[in-house]
């Protein structure tokens, strides 16, 4: 009996799923998550940054209860620096933790040596046909959802 091919939502769950996983055991050595790592990141190439003012970030990386905490964790930790006389993380301006710049920095070769072992056997040409085709989905979803 022929099985059917899953469809690909299957597969974009499968492969969050995996790389969620994946990354949670790489940076755990850090006490991060990936959630962690992802706002983190998102703040050293943005920085100072103001997380409620990126529109992707809650509709992508995770609820707003979620980002809250995580967010309150990082400042906890010293991984990020908000204003002394803030009232809500997510509406301040924040940066990462001076104090935490060589850490930060452990964490991102670590990160990228496992991102090289996730790529192996995907081309350069595989991977990029692979972002073309997901955005088009996206685009085609939005395009169906405004209608």
């Amino acid at each position: 009996m022929n099985e059917q091919p899953k469809p690909i939502g299957f597969w974009l769950k499968e492969a969050d799923q995996a790389i969620t996983a994946w990354l949670d055991r790489a940076v755990a050595q850090f006490g991060l998550s990936r959630l962690a790592w992802q706002l983190l990141n998102l703040v050293q190439q943005q920085q100072p940054v103001r997380l409620d003012s990126v529109q992707s970030i809650s509709a992508v990386l995770a609820d707003q209860a979620t980002l809250r905490m995580t967010v309150t964790v990082l400042v906890e930790q010293h991984w990020l620096a908000a204003p002394i006389d803030h009232t809500d993380l997510m509406a301040c301006e924040l940066t990462i933790n001076p104090a935490a710049l060589e850490r930060f920095a452990a964490v991102t070769r670590l990160v990228h040596e496992q991102r090289a072992q996730l790529m192996r056997q995907i081309t350069p040409e595989a991977y990029q046909t692979t972002l073309n085709v997901l955005a088009q989905l996206i685009k085609n979803a939005e395009v169906s959802n405004a209608a």
